[in-house]
């Protein structure tokens, strides 16, 4: 099982696979920039879709999505991961409009963002 972790630029990243140690899995981590996996910018307007063949050409089974804007994206993607087997860890979209668009969990925003 391979599980890709975004925002690979970001400390929460390693928390993540810190927690995901135990897992058989190999974690892989990427960002839009600075590092040996390049990933689209979340504010792409077909980010979802060039994730998705990202993960399609590194075959990809779960993907842990760190940033707010890539959440929302993966949020309403989700399904069409599903169709090629890959599990996006984000809640489903109506979760995701009662959470107020992630706004206020300071935990998801980097803190140049805040």
């Amino acid at each position: 099982m391979k599980i890709l972790i975004t925002a690979a630029n970001r400390p929460e990243a390693y928390e993540l696979a810190w927690l995901l140690k135990n897992e058989n899995a190999e974690l892989l981590f990427a960002d839009d920039q600075q590092q040996q996996l390049i990933i689209a910018k979340e504010t792409s307007p077909s980010y979802s879709h060039e994730l998705l063949n990202f993960c399609l050409n590194n075959a990809i089974d779960y993907v842990f999505p760190l940033k707010s804007e890539e959440v929302r994206a993966l949020t309403e993607a989700k399904v069409l991961f599903a169709e090629y087997g890959i599990h996006i860890a984000v809640p489903d979209l109506p979760s995701l409009k009662k959470l107020h668009n992630l706004e206020g969990m300071e935990s998801w925003k980097h803190k140049s963002e805040i």
